[in-house]
Formats: structure tokens, C-alpha cells, sequence
């Protein structure tokens, strides 16, 4: 049950978004105004209320630093700032439309903290949201689970960032997802410069 509440969760998260920027191409193909046949359509699985199901979310505390935003996973308020507003109409048609609550802890160390938690057996969090650099070391000691495994999960969606998923599937796991979820992936893009002649030579 987690599982199938886990994947449509991830896809209904990166697809609102894309449906209410397409809102006038898509609102008269919905059938019973709630824009759930939209959404079937396009991500290929069947509307379902899940009867108020909370998803746990451990994700980083903006505090840690000027490029994380607090609103940016889930809002319980609008407060006019545009990204704020999008990410506030995308949680409530999560909860409305598929009876999922969003229930999202802020931390300045996700990664430490969910690693505490699964040591002591604890399975209070279905996803963790964290940079790669913090992230890296979960899935090398199996913390994670492969998303390659979830039949439902189809990781060839253009709201997939295709680029960071080729980049971060190692050895044929796929551990790691970015795309248009988030914001912070374009604030806090991270880069490596080396010398491709000394490369080349040594």
C-alpha cells in the first residue's frame, strides 16, 4: 500500500504543475471537474482516494541556507509569493482530489536524521529530500530503495529530469529523482571545473 501510495504520489506531485500551466489546452477533456481525468490520462493510472493517507516527508530546513525554501515540497497556506501560491494549489489537489496528506518535517540534516531513524527500525519517513552530496552515502549503504523496481514508476515522464537521472543511475540502480517537484535544483546547482588536458595526460 505504500508503495502504490509512494509512486502515484511522486507523479502527481511533478504533474499538477504541468496541467495547470496547460489549464486552457486540458480543461475540457476533465470529465467530473476535479481535472482527474487529465491527470489519467497523462500519467497512465487510474484516479484513486486514498481516505486521507498521510506521506511522511523529511526534507531540509531553509535555515541551513538562502537557497532551500520551506514551501517548496508541500504549503499549508497561500501567502502571494508566485512559487508559494503553485506549490499550495498543488497540495490541496493532492488532498482533494486523491485524499493523500502531505505531512513534511523540516530539518537541517535529513540525510543524518533518517539514517538515525532507520538504524532504530523507525519507518516514519516514505521520502527524503536532500542534496545529492548528503544523499549519496544512503544509497551506498542500501538505504534506499531501487526505483527501477516500482513497475507503476515510469522514469521516461518528461517531468523527470532526464539529465540527473542518467547521471546518478549507477551500475543500473536508480536511487535519486529530481525534476519539476522542486526549485531548489535550479538555486543550488552545484558544479565541479577540473583540467581536461590533466586528464587527458594522467
Amino acid at each position: 500500500m505504500k508503495k502504490k501510495l509512494l509512486c502515484i504520489l511522486l507523479i502527481v506531485l511533478f504533474v499538477t504543475p504541468l496541467l495547470y500551466s496547460c489549464k486552457d489546452e486540458t480543461q475540457n477533456e476533465s470529465t467530473d471537474g476535479s481535472g482527474n481525468a487529465d491527470l489519467e490520462s497523462i500519467i497512465g493510472l487510474p484516479a484513486k482516494n486514498f481516505g486521507g493517507q498521510e506521506l511522511s516527508i523529511l526534507t531540509v530546513n531553509e535555515k541551513r541556507g538562502n537557497i532551500y525554501y520551506n514551501y517548496e515540497i508541500a504549503s499549508t497556506e497561500p501567502t502571494g509569493d508566485v512559487i508559494n501560491e503553485a506549490v499550495y494549489t498543488r497540495t490541496q489537489k493532492i488532498k482533494d482530489d486523491y485524499g493523500i496528506v502531505l505531512d513534511v518535517t523540516y530539518t537541517d540534516n535529513p540525510t543524518t536524521d533518517i539514517k538515525n531513524t532507520i538504524l532504530s527500525g523507525d519507518n516514519s519517513y516514505q521520502l527524503i529530500c536532500d542534496g545529492i552530496y548528503y544523499l549519496a552515502e544512503l544509497g551506498i549503504e542500501g538505504n534506499l530503495r531501487d526505483l527501477n523496481k516500482i513497475s507503476t514508476l515510469n522514469l521516461e515522464h518528461p517531468w523527470w529530469d532526464q539529465s540527473a537521472l542518467n547521471d546518478l543511475t549507477v551500475a543500473g540502480y536508480t536511487f535519486y529523482l529530481s525534476g519539476d517537484i522542486i526549485v531548489s535544483d535550479k538555486t543550488a546547482t552545484w558544479c565541479c571545473f577540473f583540467n581536461k588536458d590533466m586528464v587527458d595526460n594522467y
